[in-house]
């Protein structure tokens, strides 16, 4: 399996959960990055910081990923390309960052700073291009194909000796990277959040509980919600509240009730909360009709126009 045989899932949201997987505990996926101490410190982190203090000469970068390992006072600032071409000044906008910069931000430790490479990943198909625009960089670029990911030996390696040697490959099976860590994406399909989504609810009314909060049940679906980006997080929100406007309006009326315009909704009905004995009949009715309302969203027969509340 390679990543191009994922269905419904972008080749960024692909390496995001391999690298999240990474840093923790998988079976089936290397341990040398976690053995090193890498840790997730941000994803999507949006940086805005002026040149020299100039405060006329403002820089903006969006790494999709940032570790960080104390062990080796060292940390990753990733940025990862679907395509084969890289924006004209992108890599210059990265290369001004500074450790002063990184620490404003506050979600890296401070040995972590003291050591860190702007690194570039893509596909091997896309190389040659990502080459191009590179040269000269000085950046670590990693590189996937079907069995392994290896440092580019055009291009510098990291900064840490031992870091370098865990690339040199990186052994990886597909087929073994989890998805769920990062489950979908502003792109995905109404379908795919509505599995994710539906099931917090239906976790929620057997819980017993009065409301779904969008922000808590984001905190549940996504392991790494609290090291996601604040235009990240209000993008994958939005995509949220639409399946739970459309669930209220639809094949959930009489079951969720939004509460005003925030980002809740009430509990109106919960066939969940009755006798035990009960639970596990309407539990299997609750999760078919949650499967059917996927089903109808990824049939497009669902329409929404409606405005989001941000």
């Amino acid at each position: 399996m390679y990543i191009d045989e994922f269905q419904n899932v972008s080749y960024g949201q692909v390496i995001t959960n391999l690298f999240i997987g990474l840093t923790r505990h998988v079976t089936g996926l290397p341990k040398d990055l976690r053995e090193l101490g890498y840790e997730i410190r941000g994803i999507e982190y949006n940086f805005t910081f002026p040149m020299n203090g100039d405060l006329e000469n403002v820089r903006e970068v969006n790494p999709d990923i940032v570790i960080g390992s104390s062990k080796l006072s060292h940390s990753i600032i990733l940025e990862i390309k679907g395509g084969a071409n890289i924006e004209d000044d992108q890599c210059d906008r990265y290369l001004s960052l500074d450790s002063e910069t990184l620490r404003d931000y506050g979600f890296l430790n401070e040995a972590e700073l003291n050591t860190f490479d702007i690194t570039y990943f893509c596909k091997n198909e896309n190389l040659d291009r990502i080459r191009i625009g590179l040269s000269g960089k000085g950046c670590p670029l990693l590189v996937s194909s079907e069995e392994i990911i290896e440092l580019d030996d055009r291009n510098p390696d990291f900064k840490v000796t031992e870091t370098s040697d865990a690339f040199k490959p990186l052994n990886i099976d597909w087929g073994k990277v989890p998805l769920s860590f990062f489950p979908f994406d502003k792109g995905s399909r109404n379908s795919l959040v509505g599995d994710y989504i539906m099931s917090d609810v239906l976790e929620q009314m057997a819980q017993g509980s009065e409301r779904i909060i969008v922000e808590e049940s984001m905190l549940r679906i996504f392991v790494n919600w609290p090291t996601i980006g604040g235009q990240k997080k209000h993008e994958l929100k939005d995509k949220a509240i639409e399946v739970l406007r459309l669930a209220e309006r639809y094949d959930f009326k009489p079951y969720i009730s939004r509460d005003g315009r925030k980002q809740e909704w009430i509990i109106t009905q919960n066939p969940l909360s009755g006798v035990y004995d009960e639970r596990l009949k309407i539990w299997k009715r609750m999760k078919k009709k949650a499967s059917e309302f996927s089903q109808r969203l990824t049939s497009g027969e669902l329409q929404t126009e409606l405005d989001l509340f941000n």
